[in-house]
């Protein structure tokens, strides 16, 4: 690897370091008001409105030296929460993740406040980790609550075991993708019956995420040009554009 790359990584790196560990709490403001915005509709539905809207309002940023941008939370070094699958978690340690030994998360009290008004209300009882607490066997139960076993683990971190076609993903583009599900869908018949349901439910929540991904690429196109514009090297300049 050339040492002008190196120098980038490092850079990257350092700028990655400098910052404090933060919870990201607006991206579970987003997919809690999906959620709301689409209740009594089917999962799929739910989960790609609630992503499409923290696509279309997350903050975002490039960083220097960037070439490939995009990130999870709203800085380089921040944690999200997945409040469908774990909101419980965060509450019970609302007042110590800031402070606690292992894996500290700062938490300000302007996001503690979004959290317990707009968040935690909503998915108490509903995230998949209070369901399962709700039904797990009593012997789960006993062997969990003694340490020989930790079934929560998954609850907390969430669900999605896949890898993406990113061939697929690389020749169609994710406009391709889009297009095609359109397509698929159009082809249906609502009356062909519940195999038929599923299949439209499953590309109208495709195409409901795509629309989302692409407005996220478009925000961020939209940061470049704006730091190209402002940008004084015209190397720097060059990659934004």
């Amino acid at each position: 690897m050339s040492k002008a790359y190196m120098e980038r990584i490092n850079a990257l790196r350092k700028n990655y370091l400098s910052h404090r560990v933060e919870m990201d709490i607006k991206d579970a403001y987003y997919v809690t008001q999906g959620f709301k915005a689409t209740e009594g509709q089917p999962w799929a539905i739910q989960k790609a409105t609630a992503m499409k809207m923290v696509y279309e309002n997350k903050p975002i940023f490039i960083q220097d030296n960037e070439l490939l941008v995009g990130g999870v939370a709203f800085k380089p070094r921040a944690g999200i929460l997945n409040p469908d699958s774990a909101c419980s978690v965060i509450e019970r340690e609302l007042d110590t993740i800031s402070t606690r030994k292992y894996d500290p998360f700062y938490l300000s009290e302007e996001n503690k406040k979004l959290f317990m008004e707009e968040v935690a209300p909503y998915w108490r009882g509903k995230c998949v980790l209070d369901r399962w607490n709700a039904m797990m066997p009593d012997d789960v139960r006993t062997m969990r609550d003694g340490g020989m076993l930790y079934v929560d683990k998954k609850f907390v971190r969430g669900y999605g075991e896949n890898t993406p076609g990113w061939r697929t993903l690389l020749a169609k583009g994710v406009g391709g993708i889009k297009k095609e599900a359109e397509e698929k869908l159009a082809s249906l018949d609502a009356a062909g019956g519940e195999d038929v349901l599923k299949q439209m439910i499953f590309y109208k929540s495709l195409i409901i995420t795509a629309e989302g991904i692409i407005a996220l690429a478009n925000r961020h196109a939209d940061l470049a040009e704006q730091m190209a514009a402002e940008e004084k090297d015209e190397k720097r300049k060059a990659e934004l554009l």
